[in-house]
């Protein structure tokens, strides 16, 4: 991953995701809210690849252009109470050079148990989704909820 790619997944998990904003949070929380704590390659699909996988869930392929890398990213933030806590999102990205990357923000519906959010179940729709958009040229976040984080 060249160095403006990783400012691009860095930035998005920064970003990108969903935020909760509690009355009150120490300066200590705030400094720690949105450092990225942890990048792993969770994905690398070739283009027929990623059409593949999106026919397989029933979704149109004619507009995937490119392959898709994607990460899981495990990233600092506050909880409901302004605790510190972690959260975890995915991040795809398009297998193509191109520096200035328009941001998708997939916002799935509620997912009670962990397993199948995005960025741990690589058979969700919302992964399918994610690659829908990162194929067709775009840097996607779909962040997992806290409440889905909280339950793993």
């Amino acid at each position: 991953m060249t160095f403006s790619r990783a400012a691009v997944a860095g930035g998005l998990a920064v970003g990108c995701f969903a935020t909760v904003f509690p009355a009150e949070v120490s300066v200590a929380q705030t400094l720690a809210r949105g450092a990225v704590a942890s990048s792993t390659p969770v994905e690398k699909l070739d283009r027929s690849q990623v059409a593949e996988r999106l026919k397989a869930n029933g979704i149109d392929a004619g507009h995937v252009k490119y392959g898709v890398n994607a990460y899981r990213v495990i990233y600092r933030t506050v909880d409901a109470k302004g605790r510190s806590t972690t959260a975890s999102q995915l991040v795809a990205l398009p297998g193509n050079s191109r520096r200035n990357l328009r941001v998708v923000s997939w916002l799935h519906g509620t997912t009670v148990y962990r397993g199948d959010v995005a960025s741990v179940n690589e058979k969700s729709t919302d992964r399918a989704a994610t690659l829908l958009f990162a194929g067709a040229g775009h840097a996607v976040s779909a962040p997992d909820y806290l409440f889905a984080t909280l339950l793993s």
